[in-house]
């Protein structure tokens, strides 16, 4: 994209792509307003469903795609390198593990994939939290427009990203990145401090357009005439996991342009409430990246948001619920049975009250009055009907049959856990397809922190050899991160344990990297007891090498002596 040189115009021009970029955001916005008002509570009026099927599957699958303690990574470059930087990409696979680790983006990117499964996507952002890179997750996907809506994210030419600020926040901001040498920029901050206290507003009410619409009162009428008799029911608490708070804040937008002249992203910031572009700075991140990684479990060809796996699922939900009230119903009609009275026309209802009531008795006069009860017949299978539904949950959103799994059958012979993973993993073609497409993201994300990192880190490296050197010094834009054996996934665990037992035993594997594909606690100070281990044992054949070089060497002297 071209920008223009004067800064009046290329205001002019960040304005109305910010417009161009929100023009589907409240439509995006009310749909993920009830897809989290519908994960939450298993009904999207946000009246909490009997049992939340929605919820435990969302928690099942995510468990299969991602687990946190056993992701590892792996450094690669480019194949024209060679070797040259075997020991250097070691530590940088290192430190990259410590910094995945220490920042929380192991815990943010669990969060990620969980509401991956509820939103559309799910949208990460790399920021420097005190100097420091780490993950975010975008706690409402709405609030990033791109300009292009038929393009993946990779190839977006302009990505905005609408949040909140406090007031002291801002001033701070304004007071770092605003130039103050001149009185005429020191009134321009003066200006902008006033604009923002007289712009900002509770915390509460900025994000209260997240509230799920609802009904505070519904009344249900069984006589209308000559008295209202009926119930009235008082609307749900939709206000699920909302925030609220009453700091003051201001509206403000952050949108990345990719600049021709500059062959890399400019990073403009907007406040929304004058449309004022307050600074425009050059990349701050990674060279000819942008900062925004989306995570969408079913992707859609010419829609980048692409489509939430919730929105199958909640018609099976509705049906369970429906399923369930019946099941209900039907055992508080065999609990407490209507009653047909026969043969006795004076009854009315308060007498027939009467009778049901322990102790409670009729008189009548009349020849063959009865009265018997109206119970529905027994089901063979009442839960019958629930399982298969929770059966059609497992299908359709892709889930392994696990043997013992409610809903789910497995095979009878099936019985040791090696023999119920070889099962699951048979069945788990969808889910093995969505833990890829966790896996592209977390390597994107990993590979953005280690290259932000190398900018930031100050301090030096040292290999297994002993030699110092600094992440920068690496070839940065040719330096790539991936997930080491799909070590993201539980499914693909057991496997690749299995296959590092089997390339030690045939001597392909040292110790040293057995252990870095176990993933036991500490690995670090194992591994570094295991290259002890091992250069004491060199060293032992070493010695006793020599020993037997000396010894033959003697026996040679010996024998030419004679």
């Amino acid at each position: 994209m071209i920008l223009p040189a004067r800064p009046d115009e290329r205001d002019r021009v960040i304005r109305n792509l910010l417009r161009v970029c929100e023009v589907s955001r409240e439509h995006r916005k009310n749909r993920t307003r009830r897809l989290r008002t519908m994960y939450l509570a298993g009904a999207d009026d946000g009246d909490f469903s009997r049992y939340n099927k929605l919820r435990e599957h969302v928690t099942f699958s995510s468990s299969y795609l991602y687990a946190p303690s056993t992701v590892k990574f792996g450094v690669t470059m480019a194949p024209h390198y060679g070797d040259e930087w075997h020991e250097e990409k070691t530590a940088a696979r290192d430190e990259l593990q410590h910094l995945w680790q220490t920042s929380g983006a192991t815990m943010t990117v669990k969060l990620g994939v969980e509401w991956a499964h509820v939103w559309d996507t799910a949208v990460f952002k790399l920021v420097i939290d005190q100097g420091e890179v780490a993950v975010e997750l975008v706690p409402d996907p709405a609030d990033v427009g791109i300009l292009h809506e038929d393009r993946p994210f990779e190839r977006q030419e302009a990505i905005a990203h609408w949040y909140l600020l406090s007031v002291p926040e801002f001033t701070r901001l304004v007071d770092l990145c605003l130039p103050h040498e001149t009185p005429a920029q020191r009134a321009e901050i003066a200006a902008l401090k006033d604009s923002a206290e007289s712009w900002a507003m509770p915390g509460y009410e900025a994000v209260s357009d997240m509230l799920p619409p609802t009904v505070a009162r519904t009344i249900l009428l069984s006589q209308a005439a000559p008295n209202m008799v009926g119930n009235v029911m008082a609307g749900t608490d939709t206000a699920l996991a909302l925030p609220r708070v009453t700091d003051p804040v201001v509206r403000l937008a952050e949108l990345w342009v990719w600049d021709d002249e500059l062959s890399d992203y400019r990073v403009f910031t907007h406040f929304i409430p004058t449309e004022t572009v307050l600074w425009d700075t050059m990349n701050p991140l990674d060279r000819r990246c942008h900062p925004f990684h989306a995570l969408t479990l079913m992707p859609t060809p010419g829609y980048a948001w692409g489509v939430s796996p919730l929105q199958y699922l909640y018609p099976l939900q509705r049906w369970r619920e429906k399923k369930l009230a019946e099941l209900d119903l039907r055992d508080d009609l065999q609990l407490d049975p209507p009653l047909f009275f026969q043969g006795l026309s004076h009854i009315d209802g308060e007498r027939a009250k009467a009778f049901r009531r322990p102790g409670g008795s009729i008189a009548s006069a009349m020849p063959n009055a009865s009265v018997s009860p109206v119970v529905p017949g027994p089901l063979v299978e009442p839960f019958g009907m629930v399982e298969r539904i929770d059966a059609d949950f497992s299908r359709i959103g892709g889930l392994p049959v696990l043997p013992g799994m409610r809903g789910q059958t497995g095979e009878p012979g099936a019985r040791s856990g090696e023999q119920q993973m070889t099962q699951a993993l048979l069945t788990a073609g969808p889910t093995l397809d969505k833990a890829m497409s966790v896996e592209h993201c977390v390597a994107a994300l990993a590979t953005g922190m280690l290259r932000v990192h190398a900018r930031l880190h100050g301090e030096s490296l040292r290999t297994t050899s002993g030699r110092e050197f600094f992440l920068s010094q690496l070839p940065l834009s040719d330096l790539h991160v991936q997930v080491w054996g799909h070590s993201h996934s539980p499914l693909y665990a057991e496997q690749v344990v299995q296959r590092a037992v089997l390339a030690r035993d045939r001597g392909a594997m040292d110790n040293e990297d057995f252990l870095e594909y176990l993933g036991l606690p500490l690995t670090e100070n194992l591994i570094a007891k295991s290259r002890k281990l091992a250069e004491a044992a060199a060293e032992k054949q070493e010695r006793a090498i020599r020993i037997r070089e000396t010894e033959a060497e003697a026996r040679k002297l010996r024998a030419t002596s004679r």
